[in-house]
């Protein structure tokens, strides 16, 4: 059996299109697909930032509120000021917040891809 790409011999399959795929076209990485189906995975990467910045967005605003929130009652509580470490972590929380909630959706896009097989 030869590799669907080119014409060396089939060292395994693409996990996704099950097409033969030698060690070169193959996927480097668990978790990856053959050459064919990451550039149609690259293709669709304008596609995918959009369907990801709501999200990314709202979980943003939530760390923003999770975060004024805190520092609201802590401020009240100890009768403090906000200073430069309460200002840090009030930028800080959303922006860890949204970089999590960026990659999860990233990832979950990625297992759907891999899970259904390209169009014939």
């Amino acid at each position: 059996m030869t590799c669907s790409l080119c014409e060396e011999k089939a060292r395994g399959e693409c996990p996704r299109c099950r097409a033969p795929v030698c060690g070169f076209h193959g996927p480097w990485k668990e978790g990856f697909a053959c050459r064919r189906c990451e550039d149609a995975w690259d293709a669709a990467k304008k596609q995918r930032r959009l369907a990801i910045l709501p999200v990314t967005l709202m979980a943003a605003g939530l760390g923003a509120v999770l975060s004024a929130a805190a520092m609201f009652l802590l401020m009240r509580q100890a009768d403090l000021g906000l200073g430069a470490g309460g200002a840090l972590v009030m930028l800080a929380v959303p922006i860890l917040i949204a970089v999590v909630a960026k990659r999860r959706a990233d990832r979950a896009m990625r297992r759907r891809f891999l899970a259904t097989p390209p169009p014939a």
